[in-house]
């Protein structure tokens, strides 16, 4: 099955405090027996000196490094310490078999979907996490053959939300009856950041409505 969680204790938050516009995407999450817990991941948006300026200041970042860098986003590899909350909820994961799909960090907090193998585990995974401080937000569980509205054709809360907006104030239409800045103040973004995220959910809506059809054709 799946759960849909969000934690108080954000991995990164120094670094979204400092540039508060960018949103992050986890790509991977990964650990050895000499690292904890090692991070790679998207950033989106256009406050990348204050990102990584933030970086340089998060006691919870050991080290990192920019692997690639593309127009409005750039792809980082962090190595966190040990005894962080998101290392401990990692490696409870990891004890109660169950795998992080997919994680995303705003302004607005942490936010994840994992698979967990059932009930019990989910239970016995959320006092682990319990005895170590964290405390976690279930959001929704569901079955792993089954999408939420909200989830379907891979788009995010947030692409969702800019895809919704542009659609319902006419952002498509021709001619257009507004401008990419009066959606990005609509949804309290800049305009870079309205730009790449109505870019991501195209994508994604392509790839999950109509080559994802065609895959399974």
């Amino acid at each position: 099955m799946i759960v849909e969680f969000g934690v108080d204790d954000a991995p990164l938050e120094v670094a979204i405090r400092r540039a508060p516009a960018m949103e992050v995407e986890m790509e991977h999450l990964a650990a050895t027996d000499e690292i904890p817990l090692r991070a790679f991941f998207w950033s989106y948006g256009d406050q990348f000196d204050q990102f990584e300026a933030g970086l340089d200041e998060d006691d919870g970042v050991e080290r990192w490094t920019c692997l690639e860098t593309k127009p409005g986003r750039r792809l980082y590899r962090v190595t966190h310490p040990a005894r962080l909350p998101i290392v401990d909820l990692y490696h409870h994961a990891i004890e109660h078999d169950a795998l992080i799909r997919s994680a995303t960090i705003t302004s607005d907090g942490y936010r994840a979907r994992m698979f967990v193998p059932d009930r019990d585990a989910l239970a016995s995974w959320r006092e682990a996490c319990g005895t170590d401080g964290l405390s976690i937000d279930v959001s929704a569980l569901y079955g792993a053959e089954q999408t939420p509205p909200e989830r379907h054709h891979g788009l995010s809360d947030q692409q969702r939300e800019a895809l919704l907006i542009a659609g319902e104030e006419g952002y498509f239409s021709i001619p257009r009856e507004t401008s990419l800045a009066g959606l990005a103040e609509q949804l309290g973004v800049s305009s870079q950041a309205a730009s790449e995220r109505l870019r991501r959910g195209m994508e994604n809506l392509v790839d999950g409505a109509l080559v994802g059809d065609d895959k399974r054709e």
